[in-house]
């Protein structure tokens, strides 16, 4: 983690809950373009799709 980074450790390392399942066509941000254009695409396209199941 870079200190141009927007997150903090505390988010990073926070867990995630253990019945959350990722949408397929979501991909983690591999610090190559601008984070709130990554942040931007993947809220508008997949935010709906993240669901905790059962």
């Amino acid at each position: 983690m870079t200190s141009q980074s927007k997150f903090t450790l505390r988010i990073v390392n926070a867990p995630l809950p253990a019945k959350l399942k990722m949408p397929p066509t979501l991909k983690f941000y591999d610090g190559t373009s601008d984070p709130d254009d990554h942040m931007f695409h993947k809220e508008r396209d997949t935010w709906h799709r993240i669901e905790l199941k059962p």
